[in-house]
């Protein structure tokens, strides 16, 4: 069977060595760029969220290779992914393509391993023993590209050469997409721990420290949001984007910060939303300098928590960039506001007349945690 998979990140490659350890051929899209994006323009209109788009142009441009199935990914219920995913399949049956379709929820980590587990189920004739094993493959390979973001994300503000830095990262990057046991998948994260301890340097308690938060498909693919992660260490900022970390600064914890948090957001704002909510509170306890809210123009659930975000700035005086990424919008545009933001945080950083003193000690994958904790 020929299964076809949309790029979406370190997840991509997880999926595809997972179904593959099954004995699935998985088909790959080009890597998201603006021809997918103006793939997707040619059928859906300009209101339409961006990520839809992007995530179209992925399926049409694989319909020649003929998939016998094919994986959508899914939101939450606010989201425009459930209904879009409609769309997609009438679009690919109109173009004379009929495959199955499967949806993978990603709006949380539990609608994930349970939607994944449930998809391979129902396609897989295998053991459930080699089930399970393919669903720990995908779950440790998809951390082991957490670890790669989290290493660089401590390492590139301090790069003299940030050239040279990006060749070192696409040189792991490549590497692991290749891997396909977990014995290799060990071996490269320890590798990776060894180069954190070689270039982090004392300097780096002294940098400017974001949390990026927001769309989850944004967070997930970087080329959605012209790799802001990215531009930020060439800024000489520390970013995070997942709030459990496996180079986990030491927590400052503050009761005071929870029930707070608690007056803000008194209801239930769906799944995605409050796993949000949880973040920004992490990152507030944390002691972080600032953060980032990146969401696609026409975002659901990402609307119901920009409005709340002006009480946050004020409660807890934490500065937050809304950084509304549209398919228009262009690389310049959205730098100059970032640039423009890290600048207040510096003057703010400034007039404290005080320094990041944080630790950093390395935390082990663990799949009792991967599985439980949201924010794993």
């Amino acid at each position: 069977m020929k299964i076809a998979i949309g790029h979406l990140g370190g997840l991509t490659y997880a999926l595809k060595t997972s179904l593959e350890d099954l004995g699935f051929e998985v088909i790959l899209p080009s890597l998201n760029n603006k021809q997918m994006l103006e793939i997707g323009q040619n059928y859906l209109t300009s209101g339409l969220c961006f990520p839809l788009k992007i995530a179209l142009g992925n399926f049409i441009s694989v319909k020649e290779s003929q998939p016998d199935a094919v994986i959508f990914y899914s939101g939450c219920d606010l989201c425009n992914l459930p209904p879009g995913n409609h769309i997609f399949k009438e679009i690919l049956n109109d173009q004379g393509c009929y495959p199955e379709i499967y949806l993978c929820a990603i709006d949380s980590k539990h609608n994930f391993i349970t939607s994944y587990f449930n998809l391979i189920k129902k396609i897989s004739n295998k053991p459930l023993h080699k089930l399970l094993h393919s669903l720990y493959l995908a779950a440790i390979k998809y951390e082991t590209f957490h670890f790669i973001d989290q290493v660089f994300y401590n390492i590139r503000p301090i790069f003299n050469n940030s050239y040279e830095c990006e060749k070192l990262y696409e040189s792991y990057f490549n590497k692991l997409t290749q891997l396909s046991s977990v014995t290799e998948l060990k071996k490269l994260s320890i590798e990776l721990g060894e180069l954190y301890k070689h270039y982090r340097s004392s300097t780096a308690n002294r940098l400017l420290r974001v949390g990026l938060i927001g769309d989850s498909y944004s967070l997930m693919e970087p080329s959605s949001h012209n790799y802001t992660d990215r531009y930020l260490g060439k800024l000489n900022v520390v970013v995070d984007r997942w709030s459990y970390n496996y180079l986990s600064p030491q927590k400052i914890h503050s009761d005071s910060n929870i029930i707070n948090f608690k007056k803000i957001f008194k209801q239930e704002l769906g799944v995605y939303t409050s796993l949000e909510i949880k973040k920004i509170s992490n990152y507030v306890n944390e002691g972080y300098d600032g953060l980032i809210f990146i969401s696609p123009f026409n975002c659901n659930p990402n609307d119901i928590l920009r409005n709340l975000l002006t009480r946050v700035r004020e409660e807890f005086d934490m500065p937050i960039l809304d950084l509304l990424i549209d398919e228009h919008d262009s690389d310049i545009g959205a730098n100059t506001r970032i640039e423009a933001f890290i600048d207040m945080l510096h003057r703010k950083q400034l007039s404290k007349k005080h320094e990041n003193n944080y630790s950093t000690d390395f935390r082990k994958f663990s799949i009792a945690r991967f599985v439980c904790d949201p924010l794993y």
